[in-house]
């Protein structure tokens, strides 16, 4: 990897710039894990991503309700159908 401190490079990112490609990812409809989402979105693993603003921004998403996620182990998250709620 040429970036060697991911933690630094990532923290220079604006929570409002990720959550735009978090929800640009999950447009598809298709629920993902945290790690998912961080590997499709950077090839970084949500362990790199914990703490970062990919994280804030995917917990800003979900408590406003752009993005709802399960309350089960895996926990996956996805943007809202009409009509359904939360499961």
């Amino acid at each position: 990897r040429a970036d060697r401190s991911p933690h630094r490079t990532l923290a220079e990112f604006s929570a409002e710039a990720c959550g735009n490609e978090i929800l640009a990812l999950l447009a598809d409809g298709r629920p993902r894990t945290f790690n998912a989402i961080g590997v499709e979105l950077l090839d970084h693993t949500a362990d790199t991503l914990h703490g970062s603003p990919y994280e804030k921004a995917l917990w800003k998403l979900a408590a406003r309700g752009a993005l709802e996620h399960t309350l089960e182990v895996p926990v996956l998250f996805r943007t809202p159908r009409s009509g359904e709620g939360v499961r």
